[in-house]
């Protein structure tokens, strides 16, 4: 589902930046994608690193608007045979990464208090940002 949305943006001419914990697999996603891309390495359950990629991105792009948080795990263990530390990197990703993404996301999507309240605000620029994929979207001028 990543990959697609991604790859939406990308058409669309956006700026995707994907997010994986596996490096190889966030730069091949960014490979097949057209368009300026960067892939980074990130566990989305860890507030720190997040925070240093979302400043990055922020440096470089802007800001962001639009968060789009799909990380997410599972196990094929049988409930009563699940291991501890699979249960809690199941709810590490899931839970407490679904909690951090957006938390530190949330100030470089705030809109400045000088902009009028709109829906279409920012009327030339729109921010997808992703657990996975961060995207900065520019509509043409």
């Amino acid at each position: 589902m990543g990959h697609a949305i991604a790859r939406c943006f990308a058409q669309e001419g956006a700026i995707v930046v994907t997010l994986d914990l596996n490096f190889q697999a966030a730069q091949e996603m960014v490979a097949g994608l057209d368009g300026r891309s960067i892939a980074r390495s990130l566990n989305v359950a860890d507030g720190a690193t997040l925070a240093a990629v979302v400043d990055e991105v922020v440096a470089t792009f802007g800001r962001l608007d639009v968060l789009v948080n799909n990380a997410g795990i599972g196990s094929v263990d049988a409930f009563a045979e699940i291991p501890y530390e699979t249960w809690a990197r199941v709810i590490n990703v899931n839970l407490n990464g679904a909690f951090i993404a957006p938390v530190r996301l949330c100030a470089p999507c705030k809109r400045p208090a000088w902009a009028a309240p709109s829906s279409t605000w920012p009327a030339r620029r729109r921010r997808v940002a992703t657990a996975r994929h961060i995207t900065v979207h520019e509509k043409p001028r």
